[in-house]
């Protein structure tokens, strides 16, 4: 901790040198510089090489770093940094902290899951911790409604659904796959209202969190909206995704845990069955390939640790910080996908005769 009377040992050398006659006004001025340099430099306890880089209300100085650092720091690389900011600063009024400081504490409390002071006491952007509250309140549903829409797209196109289906294929040998589907817990602070709805089986507060996701490890449809206590199959039956799918997979099929019910659309593992036999197989390969959206899901977390270390904020608001992570997932790795084409499918026994039929043939 420091101490004033380290700071009087300075001034009373200070004190000594304006009294000598000898020096010359050059050497009293440094006299003047060097013991206010250093108690700058002993209270603030920053290296000397990061000290220089405190000047950050500079609309550049955030990109005088390496690429490589500027991915570690903030997720994105800074072409695409700069892509985000440029959609959002007409939205974005002036205010003292520049756009792009304001942007990458938005992006550096994702990454890192800090508690706001944390975050407003890094050096590279160093700013207030209730600054960096409004800052949050005002980007992320900002961000959420300018870059979910444009990135996160359930639509899929013939094209698109044949390149999906042929690497589904390759990569696991099950037919007609196009996408995954699973639920993942986000912890939260414990809600002010209604907060037995949010506590799920595991004893946590949590929003159960339905992803869909393609071969590529892009999710194409997301749903924060649910609390923790509620199932996963429920948020299915009642999400937009499933009444789009049902109507445009045209013989396409996506795959699920066996928590989901099995549907003309929507592929799930048999239960209960043998070793040795065609259900079996079709068990094995199946989870194989849903062992991809765990990963996307893994590869979300780690990038956004926010989503590992738990929300603090309120069910809402941690429901548009789940959306604009998926979207900001999808800008890393993905490419967004567009609808061209437009299908009718009509099923059968909820798909029981399919999934037969891609068990035998294996």
């Amino acid at each position: 901790m420091f101490r004033f009377s380290s700071f009087l040992a300075p001034l009373k050398q200070l004190t000594y040198f304006f009294t000598e006659k000898s020096l010359t006004t050059c050497e009293k001025k440094m006299a003047y510089v060097i013991p206010i340099a250093c108690f700058e430099a002993r209270i603030s306890g920053i290296p000397l090489s990061l000290r220089k880089s405190m000047h950050l209300k500079c609309n550049t100085c955030i990109f005088n770093i390496s690429d490589q650092s500027f991915v570690k720091f903030y997720a994105i690389d800074k072409i695409t940094f700069k892509k985000i900011l440029k959609v959002v600063k007409p939205y974005v009024q002036v205010s003292a902290l520049s756009h792009p400081i304001q942007l990458a504490a938005v992006f550096r409390y994702l990454v890192t899951g800090c508690s706001e002071l944390a975050v407003a006491h890094d050096y590279r952007v160093r700013i207030e911790s209730s600054m960096l509250a409004k800052i949050l309140n005002r980007f992320i549903p900002l961000l959420q409604k300018l870059l979910c829409q444009a990135t996160i797209s359930i639509q899929m196109s013939r094209q698109q659904m044949q390149i999906s289906s042929k690497n589904f294929w390759e990569k696991y040998k099950l037919p007609k796959v196009v996408a995954c589907l699973v639920g993942t817990h986000i912890g939260i602070k414990k809600p002010a209202k209604d907060c037995s709805d949010f506590l799920n089986k595991k004893g946590y507060y949590s929003l159960n969190v339905m992803l869909v996701c393609n071969d590529n490890m892009e999710i194409i449809a997301s749903d924060a909206t649910f609390p923790g206590s509620c199932r996963d199959s429920v948020i299915w039956n009642r999400s937009r995704a499933r009444e789009l799918l049902s109507v445009t997979l045209n013989g396409h099929f996506i795959l699920a845990n066996s928590k989901y019910s099995q549907e003309s659309f929507v592929l799930t593992p048999y239960k209960n069955a043998e070793i040795g036999t065609y259900q079996h197989t079709f068990n094995l390969r199946h989870a194989q390939a849903r062992n991809m959206v765990e990963q996307t899901i893994e590869v979300l977390k780690n990038r956004f640790l926010c989503l590992q270390r738990g929300l603090k904020y309120e069910p809402s608001f941690c429901c548009m910080i789940v959306n604009v992570c998926c979207a900001l997932h999808n800008l890393c790795g993905s490419q967004n996908l567009t609808i061209t084409d437009e299908f009718q499918f009509e099923g059968d026994d909820n798909g029981q005769r399919e999934r037969d039929e891609i068990a035998q043939s294996l």
